[in-house]
């Protein structure tokens, strides 16, 4: 498969670890908290890129999960790397999501809501709270726009590929806005400067990419946050 966007991570592909560390263990993460439920779940994992996330939730026992990204190439080679019995892949978008009212028990988006434009943050997080029944749950990341700006100004690192970079007090709020009620926040690769060029050399502590309530969201690098449709 071509590498048809730097911002979608294929395993497969990239040999740049830290990179690969800090997706895989937002899945691993978010396996571990939503297998706390201890019952059936139906979780959609938008947007699933190439599957491999996907993968990691089917693991989740009496899981049912459906992967769905924006592109066709993702989602078709999503379909033929884990194809199983409890895990679909459909193509669609975050701020129109192909599925009934109340379909979903969890919703995991990660590293997304910066791809869509500002004005288009409201009406995605309100998608996702469309397709959650009552309970339902949301596990959500996303990168944090104060280490983004430090990476600018600094180091001269400008992702051209985000669109909307929030602050941990305007993802919060959008949540709240959009129905949600936040239930823990984390944070993920702690702003630590002189660990950033071993970062970039692929050399880094495990632990500088699990998401960890001890790490405050609001000077990490990625913030997770966990809530539940209020």
């Amino acid at each position: 498969m071509k590498d048809y966007s730097p911002e979608r991570l294929d395993p497969n592909q990239d040999d740049n670890l830290s990179r690969i560390a800090a997706h895989q263990y937002r899945y691993d993460f978010a396996k571990n908290l939503l297998s706390q439920e201890n019952r059936e779940l139906k979780i959609l994992d938008i947007a699933c890129g190439v599957g491999y996330g996907s993968d990691t939730l089917s693991k989740i026992p009496n899981s049912k999960v459906y992967g769905v990204d924006i592109s066709n190439e993702a989602v078709k080679t999503a379909k033929s790397r884990y194809n199983k019995e409890n895990t679909t892949f459909q193509t669609g978008s975050l701020t129109e999501i192909p599925f009934e009212d109340g379909f979903f028990d969890a919703v995991v988006c990660f590293e997304t809501i910066e791809h869509i434009m500002s004005g288009d943050t409201n009406k995605a997080l309100s998608e996702i709270n469309r397709v959650l029944n009552k309970s339902g749950l949301l596990i959500i990341s996303t990168p944090n726009k104060l280490v983004e700006d430090i990476a600018k100004y600094i180091f001269r690192i400008d992702n051209k590929y985000h669109s909307n970079e929030l602050s941990y007090k305007l993802l919060k709020d959008e949540l709240v806005r959009c129905g949600f009620e936040i239930l823990d926040s984390f944070g993920q690769g702690l702003l630590l400067l002189p660990l950033y060029p071993l970062v970039k050399c692929k050399m880094f502590p495990t632990w500088y990419f699990k998401p960890s309530n001890l790490l405050p969201p609001s000077v990490s690098m990625f913030m997770v946050v966990s809530c539940k449709k209020n």
